[in-house]
């Protein structure tokens, strides 16, 4: 009889303790480290389109790259505290040079960037971005994702 009242204790201490169910709050915080395609606030530069195009075209003309008619689609991850990072080409017309670097003044504007927002906490985020240049104009657009388009990040 003494044996079977622990055996029953220990039989509904292990039940109490491991078959908990699953907290829902849990399962909110687990999906903060997946990688986003879509959220209510995708990422942004800080200081707004203009700002971007301003600060690449600058960072550009200091490093004498010669702004030619050119056009190029970029994606890359926005992480949780707003820097670029896994940044690829996906299309790229126009001169090698000019490619590499639009791609030093794009990373250089990492950390600039507000992250996306999902039930009101940052998250990782895949931005995709055209890119267009007009002699000494240079024009970026956000994009929506397609799927597929994250095969390019890995």
């Amino acid at each position: 009889m003494k044996y079977f009242v622990l055996f029953l204790i220990q039989f509904f201490i292990t039940v109490f303790s491991f078959g908990q169910s699953e907290n829902n709050e849990n399962k909110i915080i687990e999906d903060y480290d997946k990688v986003f395609t879509k959220a209510p606030v995708m990422p942004e530069y800080k200081y707004g389109k203009a700002a971007l195009e301003d600060t690449i075209s600058h960072t550009l003309l200091e490093r004498r790259a010669h702004l030619k008619t050119a056009s190029a689609k970029y994606i890359f991850k926005v992480n949780a505290v707003g820097a670029i990072t896994n940044l690829k080409c996906i299309i790229w017309n126009g001169n090698s040079t000019l490619r590499k670097e639009f791609e030093t003044a794009l990373e250089n504007t990492s950390y600039m960037w507000n992250p996306a927002q999902m039930n009101e906490k940052a998250v990782v985020a895949i931005k995709v971005i055209n890119v267009v240049f007009e002699k000494d104009k240079l024009m970026i657009e956000g994009v929506e994702y397609v799927s597929g388009m994250s095969t390019f990040l890995f």
